[in-house]
């Protein structure tokens, strides 16, 4: 889904569930790496598609993962929205800022 803000689009993907493993868990078990979606800039945690047991995830229900490819539109969407975490770990590989919100009680 895109969503229009100020004329400038941002890709907003939903997602039923989503795993978040703190990263120090993952420097232990890199073979574990698949199903990664993105990695936070708040606590460095790690989000993922599918659970990983052996590293005890956090279970996040009803969360959107919004894509920013313009840096004022990410930071004006921080700075005015709660949210669970966001990454700036992407922007050389990407040139994209993510946000993962809640979009609220189930």
């Amino acid at each position: 889904m895109f969503i229009v803000i100020k004329g400038k689009i941002m890709k907003k993907t939903y997602y039923e569930l989503l795993y978040m493993v703190e990263v120090d868990a993952l420097e232990e078990n890199e073979e574990t790496a698949e199903g990664f979606l993105f990695q936070g800039s708040k606590n460095w945690d790690l989000y993922f598609l599918d659970a990983i047991p052996i590293l005890e995830p956090v279970l996040l229900e009803n969360v959107s993962l919004l894509e920013f490819e313009e840096k004022l539109e990410f930071e004006n969407y921080l700075q005015k929205n709660q949210i669970i975490d966001y990454s700036l770990e992407h922007v050389q590989e990407l040139n994209k800022y993510f946000i993962l919100v809640s979009n609220g009680e189930n």
